[in-house]
């Protein structure tokens, strides 16, 4: 009998990141590169070991935010495999995959045991001197999280000890829904209005950033908040499956918070950087 292949790509960032769930153990990989086209399907080809594109019967793709192009291609690879195999396609925003990295980590479970309403605070770079926020409000998480030990960063690194067939289960024992809920929709501010923005969230306010994509991001968060440390704060590969199919969310549409021009722009004062200009 075929194995049933689950595949996560994330294309929005400045590294390509692709996970794949085989019903008992995922085994990802990630690459730097700004065509993101071109590595896709051969380090799609090596992470399925020959199994073929056909086996993948569930895809879950990162939605956004970030770049425009990268955004384009994990959601069209998703309606291409929809359209020919029959996949099911799945999806989540960057922000749901950090919020649950966080709230799966150790580091949050033992600061929000003495906190009676937690807050998590997604924070990443959006341009220059602006940045991406989105908030959840933490409920239950004294007696119904339970934690998983992963390392699934790095080039062909496994994720084991997990024996269910149902990916679901390797996220949450009930839907992460109960547990994390959008306070509003995500804000995108200039450095000190973001902030003044965090400062008024509170005092139970845990602070995940993508620090590898910018390492200063921690630098917004006010001194008194807790903040995670450098092991979670990049997107890990497996979280691609896990957020996606534990919140068991088919929307497909694009999250555009940054507009094109702003891919373009970059893009331009790259290329004349690097030719003198």
């Amino acid at each position: 009998m075929e194995k049933e292949i689950t595949l996560g790509v994330c294309s929005t960032g400045s590294r390509l990141k692709l996970a794949v769930f085989d019903g008992k153990k995922f085994y990802c990989a990630q690459r730097r590169v700004f065509n993101q086209e071109k590595p896709l399907f051969p380090m799609i080809a090596r992470l399925l070991k020959g199994a073929g594109l056909r086996n993948v019967r569930i895809f879950c793709a990162v939605r956004g935010p970030g770049r425009f192009t990268g955004i384009r291609i994990g959601l069209t690879l998703g309606k291409v495999l929809e359209a020919l195999a029959g996949t099911k396609v799945y999806s989540a925003t960057l922000f749901e995959i950090m919020a649950l990295q966080a709230f799966e980590s150790p580091a949050f479970k033992n600061w929000a045991e003495c906190r009676q309403k937690p807050k998590i605070a997604v924070l990443m770079r959006a341009f220059k001197d602006e940045y991406f926020c989105q908030v959840f409000q933490v409920t239950g998480c004294k007696s119904q999280v339970t934690g998983h030990k992963s390392q699934a960063t790095g080039h062909r690194s496994q994720v084991t000890g997990h024996k269910s067939q149902d990916v679901r289960s390797l996220a949450f024992s009930l839907q992460p829904s109960t547990f994390l809920k959008a306070v509003e929709a995500p804000q995108w501010l200039k450095v000190p209005e973001m902030k003044d923005y965090l400062s008024e969230l509170g005092q139970e306010l845990f602070v995940i950033g993508d620090s590898e994509e910018d390492p200063s991001v921690y630098a917004l968060a006010p001194a008194y908040c807790e903040k995670a440390g450098s092991g979670i704060s990049k997107i890990i590969p497996a979280y691609l499956i896990k957020a996606a199919m534990s919140l068991e969310n088919r929307n497909t549409t694009p999250l555009y918070l940054k507009p094109a021009r702003y891919e373009l722009e970059n893009k331009t004062q790259d290329t004349s950087e690097k030719s003198g200009i």
